[in-house]
């Protein structure tokens, strides 16, 4: 019985020790994967500033990053979902040199005439209050960013001409290119990137914990481009001015969540804030270009 009692102390003891300094003591004592990890999935800078506040309320809040700076080049706005949200920190390095707004809304697609299916109404709502914004406040360029092979792919968007999604967002794409024209903004579509099964960092932590060799995630680029055959139809048909990074997320026979020691994405689709910066200088030639 005494020893049993001692045996149980111990017990309690350790368990405390685990509550108090986590299980990284054990499988990361110099926190060297605890690291990489929490890296990899750390929110966006301004997340509660730019994304979180829109997607409480369900209202246009518009997010400044820079103003008045002297630029040669108009504002830039950044119109998008969560996936506009994961590109934050690209857009806060072009801050530095341009006047930069940030309009993001999560689960809903930046287009116009656009119908998010599941009773989204707050896409409607804050579409329409952000085109009365766009009639007092003109932006040399404004970028599209939402996730456009999942909302065709899982069937979740429509127009009032079409159910059928891949037709509706071209419509959309069109309808949104035509208002832009008007007003001489250079309008850039950003194609989503890979979507995989796992997330890259959960099976790096995973591994780490178990002492398995780290994997390394990819899918082929043939199921790459049947994620997004449909999307990258609609915007050939629309004619939009796209920006595809392809060639940054893969090579000629896979995509990959990890690169080197930098893992690309916060979760299956969502790419991290490294991933993001990385694009920043890919960015700036769109901008440029007009």
């Amino acid at each position: 019985m005494v020893f049993s009692a001692s045996g149980f102390s111990f017990l309690i003891l350790g368990c405390l020790a685990l509550l108090l300094t986590g299980n990284r003591t054990i499988y990361d004592p110099d926190g060297k994967f605890t690291a990489v990890y929490e890296e990899a999935v750390e929110p966006e800078p301004y997340r509660d500033k730019c994304f979180d506040t829109v997607t409480s309320s369900g209202s246009l809040d518009v997010c400044t990053l820079s103003s008045n700076l002297q630029s040669s080049k108009g504002k830039i706005l950044l119109w998008g979902d969560s996936h506009g949200s994961a590109l934050i920190p690209a857009f806060n390095i072009l801050a530095k040199s341009h006047n930069v707004d940030i309009v993001n809304n999560s689960g809903c697609p930046p287009l116009f005439s656009i119908i998010r299916n599941a009773s989204k109404s707050k896409c409607n709502k804050v579409n329409a209050e952000l085109e009365k914004h766009l009639k007092s406040n003109h932006y040399h360029s404004i970028f599209l960013v939402g996730a456009w092979n999942n909302y065709i792919n899982w069937n979740m968007i429509s127009t009032i001409e079409s159910d059928e999604p891949a037709k509706s967002m071209e419509l959309a794409i069109s309808q949104t290119l035509n208002y832009f024209k008007q007003q001489n903004t250079n309008l850039i579509f950003v194609a989503q990137p890979p979507r995989f099964k796992k997330s890259q960092a959960i099976e790096y932590i995973r591994a780490a914990a178990l002492h398995y060799d780290i994997p390394r995630l990819n899918i082929s680029i043939e199921e790459f481009n049947k994620q997004r055959k449909e999307a990258n139809n609609a915007v050939k048909k629309s004619g939009i001015r796209s920006a595809d990074f392809t060639d940054f997320f893969c090579n000629a026979d896979l995509c990959f969540a990890m690169q080197k020691d930098i893992i690309m994405y916060k979760d299956t689709h969502h790419i991290s804030n490294n991933a993001a910066r990385l694009l920043a200088e890919r960015l700036e030639e769109f901008i440029n270009e007009h």
